[in-house]
């Protein structure tokens, strides 16, 4: 090779960091064996990312080798410097520091030996060559965002972000010190309300400067296995798995490698560490309401777009009770009903809508209680809720007391105690397949210092509200049935409502209900 040649590879190496990856290697865990550094689809994708923006926040899967990449991005940029670039890791403990900086090792071991340049320092916190005095840098912060006060650095990546004390803080300092420099931000999801949350929504929204880099685990071609849907004692894919498949575009192999880690791991753990949007690797690092376990149980059924949702038609020989949930009826939270079996405590029908005034809104109700056997009604009767009370009464509708003769008034105890009652049923399985705005509802509840549950900001609880208030209004009606006969009446309702389900998804349109011209579902009015 002639001493052009050899110029030109080396210019090559110092712009192109994928011609400097082509001389590296990594350790393969599965092979256990070193082997060449090739980068994957997902790897590819990120390292343009990595070449076109200056702040990159990760959303990830695990074991998709994002951290490798960044640290073989990083070395080369020190290694391809000709001036005293700062290029410094940051982890929140000491042993993660210590395995990325051991990355960093690993791949300037694996270069060619007519590539090595004498190093001013090689330590076990940092590399630094001698001609450039270009440095990577791997620290601890201790959780502690002021303990990068002390370091210079003109560029970063911050590992575990989430799990630190004071993250804005951290980031403050991270940008004082690096200026226009690049950061990057990667870490697993620790809560839904934290400062790393804040910074990926804002980047999802493209308002605050950062590039979202989003990796599900179906982008990775590795997580797909040879499927057996079917094969002994391997069942078929069920209906929610084959609803998935098409959403998200899966083939069979990789269908079933989610089945088979669901069956080690659990769906809860397996939707924390393997997202599959944004939203589903945030709401596993919530503090829910419900345990994850209780939320991989529950099943969206498809009751149409409302107002009302109906699963299954009166029956003559049953009872019911009924919750009220009243609001304003100007577009923020909606006016909500829900009439539940007293013999199963199963919901059989709800109504919700944000923009009907109060007084409108009781005439719904009244509708509603006269299609459903007049059941007993309870109506929340803070605020506007008072409205709907006095016409009510005036229209003689069958409404709960409490034992002094007053209407149900919720306040933070009260509060806490009926939705007490409704995730037990949630915890103890007796409620699985619900309609899809209350399932997102229940999803996103998150508890309270009073020992309830609340929506996040900008969310809603009105049918969780009614529901628990018709759960309420069900104890105070008699029930004259053995659980064999309950528990036979449950399974009934869960055939019903799987077939309505079916039933309309053939539908090219929505049968006609309270007079909407076909636009929701097939509930039918009895007078």
């Amino acid at each position: 090779m002639t001493i052009e040649e050899i110029k030109e590879q080396l210019r090559k190496l110092r712009t192109d960091p994928r011609e400097f990856f082509k001389l590296l290697s990594v350790f393969d865990n599965v092979k256990k064996k070193t082997v060449p550094f090739i980068l994957t689809e997902t790897q590819e994708k990120y390292l343009d990312m990595l070449m076109t923006s200056n702040r990159i926040v990760i959303v990830k899967a695990r074991q998709i080798g994002i951290s490798t990449v960044t640290r073989a991005y990083f070395l080369w940029r020190a290694w391809a410097a000709s001036e005293p670039l700062k290029h410094a890791v940051i982890s929140y403990t000491r042993d993660s520091a210590n395995h990325l900086h051991g990355i960093d090792k690993a791949f300037l071991a694996s270069l060619p030996p007519q590539l090595g340049r004498k190093m001013a320092k090689d330590s076990a916190g940092t590399l630094r060559w001698e001609d450039t005095d270009a440095e990577l840098k791997a620290f601890t912060a201790g959780g502690k965002a002021g303990a990068t006060r002390s370091f210079s650095f003109t560029s970063c990546h911050i590992s575990e972000f989430a799990f630190f004390d004071d993250q804005a803080e951290l980031l403050s300092n991270c940008i004082a010190s690096a200026g226009e420099g690049q950061i990057v931000i990667e870490t697993t999801v620790k809560e839904a309300a934290d400062h790393y949350s804040e910074i990926v929504a804002g980047a999802a929204a493209g308002t605050n400067g950062w590039t979202l880099a989003f990796f599900p685990w179906h982008g990775e071609k590795k997580h797909s296995s040879t499927p057996k849907f079917g094969n002994g004692a391997v069942p078929k894919p069920t209906e929610d798995e084959l609803a998935l498949k098409k959403k998200l575009k899966l083939n069979l192999s990789q269908l079933y490698w989610r089945h088979q880690q669901i069956s080690t791991m659990g769906e809860a753990k397996f939707r924390r560490e393997f997202p599959s949007t944004v939203e589903e690797a945030f709401r596993s690092g919530t503090k829910h309401w419900l345990s994850p376990e209780a939320v991989a149980e529950l099943r969206k059924v498809d009751l149409g777009r409302g107002p009302e949702f109906c699963y299954e038609d009166p029956d003559d020989d049953e009872r019911y009770a009924m919750g009220v949930d009243v609001a304003n009826g100007t577009g923020g939270d909606s006016s909500a009903i829900t009439v539940v079996s007293t013999t199963t405590g199963q919901p059989v029908f709800h109504w919700a809508d944000n923009r009907t005034p109060p007084f409108r809104f009781a005439e719904v109700v009244k509708e509603v209680y006269h299609n459903w056997n007049e059941p007993l009604v309870l109506v929340e009767g803070n605020g506007v809720g008072q409205v709907v009370l006095g016409l009510l009464e005036q229209w003689e509708v069958d409404l709960w007391k409490d034992n002094a003769g007053k209407n149900w008034q919720t306040g933070k105890t009260s509060k806490a105690q009926i939705l007490e009652r409704l995730r037990e049923m949630i915890e103890r399985h007796e409620l699985r397949e619900l309609e899809g705005t209350l399932v997102d509802q229940l999803c996103s509840l998150v508890p309270n210092a009073w020992g309830g549950a609340a929506a996040p900001k900008k969310q809603h609880d009105d049918l969780v509200m009614s529901f628990a208030l018709a759960l309420e209004a069900r104890e105070a009606v008699p029930r004259f049935v053995d659980e064999g006969r309950r528990v036979g009446m449950i399974d009934r309702w869960k055939t019903k409502v799987r077939a309505q389900r079916i039933r309309l998804a053939k539908l090219p349109f929505r049968p006609a209900s309270f007079g909407d011209g076909g636009k929701s579902n097939n509930y039918k009015r009895r007078f």
